[in-house]
């Protein structure tokens, strides 16, 4: 069960500790509220701390399929990328698509552990103002259920909540069952009228 809820809530300040895969792992049972910007080209930016570094902004983009870094930034997060022969097809361009291997992602004080995310080249989404290290997707926020608060510019990460009465951020919200096609694109049936 995912839930997306459009509400108030208070900016909490969480800091980031160093922390290693095993204990990353088990720290996803928590939930975290992190603040977010919007880059000059419209997209969500949060910050993602990987292996205990400082954070650097990340794009939250509920539509990707699976977390991309930046190939041309692969060297100032000390990470190395292993190329593929996969070629992926993004918003704007195909792009060789690789992969590297990363003991902990870090959401404010919420972190993942031991994962082999994909890299590509993502200078195109870029902005003059703005370094891109990544795109948070579906494979780590499917993990949680969301909570995006545009009036205060954040974003909450509750633990998931396998079935619907145990939602954290649902109380008062409307549920729309759905189905997912393709394991990462949303189906629903809609009626419109008059």
């Amino acid at each position: 069960f995912a839930c997306a809820v459009a509400s108030l809530m208070a900016v909490a300040g969480v800091g980031v500790a160093t922390i290693d895969a095993q204990e990353a792992t088990a720290m996803v049972d928590r939930g975290v509220e992190i603040p977010f910007v919007f880059g000059s080209r419209g997209h969500i930016l949060v910050d993602v701390a990987l292996n205990g570094q400082s954070p650097v902004q990340f794009a939250l983009d509920t539509g990707a399929g699976r977390t991309v870094l930046n190939d041309a930034r692969l060297a100032e997060l000390g990470l190395e990328g292993r190329m593929s022969s996969e070629v992926v097809q993004g918003a704007h361009e195909q792009s060789a698509l690789g992969f590297t291997d990363v003991g902990a992602l870090s959401l404010g004080d919420v972190a993942l552990g031991g994962l082999e995310l994909a890299t590509m080249d993502l200078t195109h989404i870029e902005g003059d103002d703005m370094e891109l290290f990544g795109v948070l997707g579906f494979d780590v926020l499917s993990r949680f259920d969301l909570t995006l608060d545009f009036a205060n510019n954040t974003v909450a990460l509750h633990p998931r909540a396998e079935h619907p009465e145990e939602c954290a951020v649902c109380e008062g919200a409307i549920s729309v069952p759905f189905t997912l096609a393709g394991g990462t694109h949303i189906r629903t049936e809609v009626s419109i009228s008059n």
